[in-house]
Parts: structure tokens; C-alpha cells; sequence
């Protein structure tokens, strides 16, 4: 990332240079009308020297007109001299300048503002853009935020109601206050051991962490496919886990296995192909166990959004 940053600024700032060179080249500027005069009155000049040597002009005449030619010449100077002090090449240079600020001006606010040691995560923002489509509530989620929201505030204890609520918010992309609702709701059943639950609570935990399986999230799937083995949602974050842990031969037994029990229309078929194309081959040192809580994380595919069943 840091030879990244470098080669990009170096670039940068080498196509800025490039623009501001014609800016700062320096041109000879059009003479102006003083500079002109000047040139007329010294031919003038000359002219009169001409006409008196010919015998064309008495004395008076000459001293007359050698006045008027030199008063005229002094004015044209005049004129010359301040033109020279206020034409400089101040708006090329303010430009010139202009062009190397915007570009450090752009590195100091993505320095300010952006994230460049955010994780990639390419299979999760694809899968956002399909069905999920986390972060934003259509007028049918939001008039079933304000059912649900106000049917557990009046009753706390109502499982149907926390846990629909809870997803409706996770497909609002609200995921921090989707997984305050399903903890809720696990709470609200027996030892918490319903699998559609289960699974749907490690999604939000993943989707809440930025898509990173932690050691939770993990050992929840792991309770998912003891009770239901086939379980996809569960199958396709173990196998982005083993990923994030660098496990690449045991992620590709796992997402392949999953391809296979899939037909050909699920919706994660055709982006695990690319992601199994993507595979590095062999595993590299595991960072950590994959229940451990330190792993180092990259993030996490996320699955389709449990369905919610606002009415």
C-alpha cells in the first residue's frame, strides 16, 4: 500500500509538472503602444535631422519640432515603464500554481478522509448490489420499521415480532441495531438453538464487523452445519473464513462442495466461480485457528438477507 501511495503521488505529480511547463515558459510578450510610439518618435527624430540637413527647416522650426518630438518620446517612456511593472505573467503562474495544489490539496483529503487500509471486499460488495441491497429502506421496510418497532416496544417479550423487526433492519443495512434485535430474540427462545436464527444472527455479526468472520461468527456457523450440514449461508462464510485465514486449499473443498449441491440459478453460484478462479493455490502460514478470536480477518462474502416478512 505504502509503494502504492508513492507511485501514485510521483505520477501525479509528474502529469502536473507536465501541464504547468507551457505555464511558466517564458514568451516574449506583443509590444505595447508606448513601446511603439517610442519607435515613431525616434523616427521622427530622425526624419528632422534629414530635413535639416537638406535646408529644409530654419533654426526655430527645428528647436520647435526637436521640442514637441522629445515631449512626446518622454511621455511614450513613461508610458512603457508602467506598463512593464503591471504586465507580469501573474495569471499563468496562479494557474500553474492551481494545478500542483489540486492534486496535494486531493492526497491531503483522502489522507483526512479515506480508508486506504480497508479491506478489498469484491464478493461482498457484488452481493449487496444484488438482492440485499444493504443501506437503503424502500416506503414497504420503512412503514415495517415503524410496525414492528412500535409492536416490541409495546411488548419487549414477542419473539415474531423482535425477529422480524431484526430483519428488516438488516436489510436496511442498519446492521448494529439488527444484531441489538436478534441477540433479543435469541434470548427469547428456548437455549437459543433455532437454526434459521442462528444463521441469520452470525450474518448480521459478520455484516456489522465489515464483513470480517470473527471467532463468534465462526463457531456460530459451525453450530449451524452440526444441526444442518447443507446449510448454504453457512457452508459460503466457512469457506470465506478459511480464506481470511488463509486456508485456500480447504476454502476451495469447501465452495466447490457447495457449487456441486447448488443449482445452477443460486445466486452466489456464478460469483463463487470467479472467487474459486481467484484462489491462490496452496495454503500460506495460517495467521491464527479460525477460533481464534485474533485472527486477522480480510473480509467476508456476505449471503443473500434473511427474508423479511413485513405486512
Amino acid at each position: 500500500m505504502a509503494l502504492f501511495i508513492i507511485l501514485a503521488a510521483v505520477l501525479t505529480l509528474l502529469a502536473a509538472a507536465w501541464l504547468v511547463r507551457p505555464l511558466l515558459r517564458r514568451t516574449a510578450p506583443p509590444p505595447s503602444p508606448a513601446v511603439h510610439g517610442q519607435a515613431v518618435y525616434r523616427d521622427q527624430l530622425q526624419e528632422l535631422e534629414r530635413d535639416v540637413a537638406r535646408g529644409l527647416l530654419s533654426p526655430q522650426e527645428e528647436a520647435a519640432a526637436r521640442a514637441e518630438i522629445g515631449r512626446r518620446l518622454l511621455a511614450a517612456r513613461r508610458d512603457a515603464s508602467a506598463t512593464e511593472r503591471t504586465e507580469t505573467a501573474r495569471p499563468a503562474r496562479i494557474l500553474a500554481a492551481l494545478v500542483l495544489l489540486v492534486p496535494l490539496a486531493a492526497i491531503a483529503l483522502y489522507a483526512w478522509l479515506g480508508r486506504p487500509g480497508a479491506p478489498d471486499r469484491p464478493l461482498l460488495a457484488r452481493l449487496e448490489a444484488g438482492e440485499t441491497a444493504a443501506g437503503s429502506c424502500g416506503p414497504e421496510l420503512e412503514g415495517a420499521l415503524a410496525q414492528f418497532g412500535q409492536e416490541v416496544r409495546r411488548d419487549p417479550e414477542n419473539f415474531e415480532s423482535r425477529l422480524t423487526l431484526a430483519r428488516v433492519l438488516f436489510r436496511c443495512g442498519r446492521y448494529e441495531e439488527a444484531l441489538e434485535h436478534f441477540e433479543a430474540a435469541r434470548s427469547l427462545t428456548d437455549g437459543g438453538d433455532n437454526v434459521t436464527l442462528l444463521s441469520e444472527y452470525a450474518q448480521t455479526r459478520v455484516m456489522a464487523n465489515d464483513g470480517i468472520v470473527d471467532a463468534e461468527a465462526f463457531d456460530l456457523f459451525r453450530q449451524v452445519l452440526e444441526a444442518e450440514p447443507q446449510n448454504p449461508e453457512a457452508r459460503l462464510y466457512i469457506g470465506a473464513a478459511l480464506v481470511q485465514f488463509r486456508e485456500y486449499d480447504l476454502a476451495r473443498q469447501v465452495w466447490e462442495g457447495l457449487l456441486a449441491d447448488s443449482p445452477p440459478d443460486a445466486p452466489w453460484a456464478a460469483l463463487l466461480r470467479e472467487e474459486l478462479a481467484r484462489l491462490p493455490t496452496g495454503d500460506a502460514p495460517a495467521a491464527a485457528d479460525p477460533a481464534a478470536p485474533d485472527a486477522a480477518p480480510q473480509a467476508a462474502p456476505a449471503a443473500p438477507a434473511p427474508d423479511a416478512p413485513p405486512q
